[in-house]
């Protein structure tokens, strides 16, 4: 349940998670939620710890509201731009097309409404990731599994071979998401960050360094927090005609 407090930099909204844990931690968990998550039986102050790093949340809270998420501000994030979204209510089976620089999303409500916009997101992602990762593993002599779902990391490589790329992917730039993939297949050579295994990355992506400095502005937060500000109000099927 979210709560809120107001202190000298304003109100703050936050939400507090127990679980079996040891420690305490703090991250947000959009732009604007702060996730508090604490040991089961913990019985912390929570709005005294809220006051006691209230200098790294004022920070954090900039750099999340800065970043570019999959969904901010009613509009979808697709290949480094955002895209207006035109919500049509139509009994139907949900789809998406891109037109124009807006993406019309037909969908009988919006919950259907962004279920299909993440569908959408994920087919072209699994299209383009896994051409770029086919390129990049012949020319690291290496073979993974490749596998998509939603997380907060962009990616990962296991011992076993296995890749597993963010299905939402598809919301970076084209440059940006051949770093992430060439940086998951290195790994399948070197399951570290050691000199060997930035030099096999610059093999596939001599400018990496740049691009990975520029997915710093991306975020994988909680990217369907705001979904009910997607698009205008819904237009009734009778006034498309």
């Amino acid at each position: 349940m979210e709560k809120n407090i107001t202190t000298e930099h304003g109100e703050i909204k936050y939400s507090v998670v127990r679980g079996r844990r040891k420690s305490i931690s703090l991250r947000f968990h959009d732009s604007s939620t702060l996730l508090i998550s604490i040991p089961r039986y913990s019985l912390v102050n929570i709005e005294r710890l809220i006051r006691k790093h209230m200098d790294w949340i004022t920070e954090h809270s900039s750099e999340m509201a800065s970043s570019m998420h999959f969904i901010k501000d009613g509009k979808v994030l697709q290949g480094g731009s955002y895209l207006q979204v035109k919500l049509v209510e139509r009994k139907c089976r949900p789809m998406v097309t891109v037109v124009d620089g807006i993406m019309i999303v037909e969908a009988p409500d919006k919950i259907s409404c962004f279920n299909a916009i993440n569908k959408f997101a994920q087919k072209k992602t699994e299209e383009r990731a896994s051409q770029i990762a086919q390129l990049k593993m012949e020319q690291a002599g290496r073979s993974a599994s490749i596998r998509f779902r939603r997380m907060r990391k962009w990616g990962y490589c296991t011992t076993d071979k296995r890749i597993t790329f963010n299905s939402q992917l598809s919301m970076l730039p084209a440059e940006i998401m051949e770093y992430v993939v060439s940086h998951e297949v290195a790994h399948l050579s070197h399951m570290n960050h050691s000199r060997k295994f930035w030099e096999a990355v610059s093999t596939m992506c001599p400018d990496h360094k740049l691009r990975k400095k520029a997915l710093r502005a991306y975020s994988t937060s909680d990217a369907g927090a705001d979904f009910q500000k997607l698009g205008p109000a819904f237009i009734p099927e009778a006034q498309n005609a």
